[in-house]
């Protein structure tokens, strides 16, 4: 577990929790934990940083948002140019052919942005969640 110390900031890396021991910051020399419970700072926020999990679905979701820019950028450049050496007939044909080419590419890209960013909110909902039930957990006794 890596705790910052309330007062200075300092990371510290905690492998075991003793519940009836205090832990001290090695820079400032003030309290971190004692009995098992984290001290919080004086803004109220709570002092363990957790380690997200799921690699592999930041990976998937990193994925997802380098292809929504692509196939965004893809799409707009073929709907523009792609427009004038469409065979279509009449003039309005090209015009017609390039604002739903560009309606699809904005369509498609917004897709696959939002997919990227639900799977991180995911992610950051399971890391919050176990932050929370860290910081609450009763003390060992």
């Amino acid at each position: 577990m890596i705790v910052n110390c309330p007062q200075c900031g300092t990371k510290h890396t905690i492998q075991k929790i003793d519940p009836n021991s205090t832990y001290y910051c090695t820079k400032c020399n003030s309290i971190i934990m004692s009995g098992g419970k984290l001290r919080i700072a004086s803004g109220g926020s709570a002092q363990v940083e957790i380690k997200t999990k799921y690699y592999a679905l930041r990976i998937i979701s990193t994925f997802l948002q380098i292809l929504a820019y692509i196939v965004g950028a893809v799409g707009i450049i073929l709907s523009i140019f792609g427009s004038s050496r469409f065979p279509v007939a009449g003039t309005l044909g090209p015009l017609l052919f390039a604002i739903i080419g560009l309606f699809i590419s904005v369509i498609a890209f917004i897709v696959l942005l939002a997919q990227a960013e639900i799977i991180k909110l995911f992610i950051d909902v399971e890391a919050n969640t176990r932050a929370i039930e860290i910081n609450t957990r009763p003390k060992n006794t």
